[in-house]
């Protein structure tokens, strides 16, 4: 039997689970000189895999109906603000840069 290094016993089968990581010998560090497989090219081509992705989170809307009343009291209407671009993004950016160096000077 081996010593136990650590882990978990299961309370139903009382079988004893070792963690991997206390009961394996760590695999020796390759030497700062080896550098033999750092410039391979399976090592430096990366593996990408692309997936599609369906969410979990549905979401609908509901329309009254003859037989059907919702009740709309709490209902908000929101409308789009106006398109900021870029151009004014910068120009807020620096107005309110030039704010903080006056508050701070």
């Amino acid at each position: 039997k081996k010593a136990f290094l650590g882990g978990f016993r299961s309370k139903k089968t009382r079988t004893e689970y070792h963690h991997a990581c206390t009961q394996t010998d760590r695999q020796p560090r390759p030497s700062e000189t080896d550098v033999s497989d750092k410039f391979e090219r399976e090592t430096q081509t990366a593996i990408v895999i692309e997936r599609s992705q369906q969410s979990v989170r549905e979401a609908g809307t509901q329309m009254t109906t003859p037989h059907l009343t919702i009740d709309d009291k709490r209902d908000r209407v929101m409308h789009p603000l106006p398109y900021f671009d870029s151009d004014q993004l910068f120009a807020l950016r620096l107005e309110k840069t030039i704010d903080l160096q006056r508050q701070v000077r």
